[in-house]
């Protein structure tokens, strides 16, 4: 096989993986584009439901804030209770 028979074979493998290459790039960037649109997609859908549930979070935290006013406001009364208990009616050691 002569050198110029050598580079025509070896020319035409490289043209087919060139071929090949840039198939394949074209099936990644459409891969690609339909990946980008669906996360588009559901991320619009994840603002609409971040906008439903607004409400709802805002409710929930007032709720959050009552408990905690309501559990301060038992653990002081509780404290006085017992503050008053031990401090007024605790019998004396017996000498």
């Amino acid at each position: 096989m002569s050198n110029e028979a050598m580079l025509a074979a070896l020319q035409e493998r490289v043209g087919k993986i060139e071929q090949s290459t840039d198939a394949a790039w074209k099936r990644i960037e459409r891969l690609e584009t339909l990946i980008r649109d669906d996360f588009k997609e559901q991320r619009a859908d994840l603002q609409a439901i971040r906008k439903e549930l607004e409400p709802l979070n805002a409710w929930m935290n007032r709720g959050k804030g009552g408990i905690a006013v309501l559990l301060t406001s038992g653990g002081m009364i509780g404290g006085l209770i017992v503050y008053i208990l031990t401090r007024f009616f605790a019998v004396p050691p017996a000498s």
